[in-house]
């Protein structure tokens, strides 16, 4: 990747501190942020297209660290938070935009694999769509007590009668 002028930006929400990562060498300005290079010391797994309703996601991996960065990434709360990948394509210089980045993948963050030795460390993060919320189970009820828990602190009545109408025969039409 070092003869390339191709170069990923990787914005990761773990909280409280994001990470701003980038696949060239050195830091570059982008989106008002510092974003700090990784070299050859990461790597980007394919986003698969689909033309079905499907979570296709990506895996990110940050080989060769030194251990005591670790410590912010186990610390760290990513579940669920976000995950921004831009690609870009750089003047020869490699710290100038050619062409405004473009967004490649918007999703959340996972699942964190650290593997971690005595001199450096990996981090394997996946990352899924957002459409994977289709295939999780929702648990909210549409009763009147679990409408009056959401609609905090507006008092919000829509849904008080719900359960006088569950089993009740409705003609519509006549």
């Amino acid at each position: 990747m070092t003869n390339s002028r191709f170069r990923f930006f990787i914005k990761l929400d773990f909280s409280p501190d994001p990470a701003y990562i980038w696949t060239g060498s050195g830091e570059i300005e982008f989106n008002q942020n510092t974003y700090y290079g990784v070299g050859d010391m990461g790597d980007i797994s394919q986003v698969q297209e689909s033309t079905t309703l499907q979570a296709n996601g990506v895996d990110l991996t940050l080989f060769g660290w030194p251990s005591n960065y670790i410590h912010h990434a186990l610390n760290a709360d990513y579940s669920g938070k976000s995950a921004l990948i831009w690609c870009a394509y750089l003047n020869s210089d490699l710290k100038t935009f050619s062409k405004s980045p473009r967004l490649w993948f918007r999703g959340r963050m996972d699942k964190m694999v650290v593997i971690d030795s005595s001199e450096h460390s990996t981090i394997e993060i996946s990352c899924e769509q957002g459409a994977i919320d289709f295939n999780r189970a929702r648990l909210q009820m549409w009763s009147h007590e679990d409408q009056q828990n959401r609609s905090k602190p507006i008092v919000d009545l829509g849904c008080q009668y719900i359960e006088q109408t569950a089993g009740k025969e409705i003609k519509w039409g006549r």
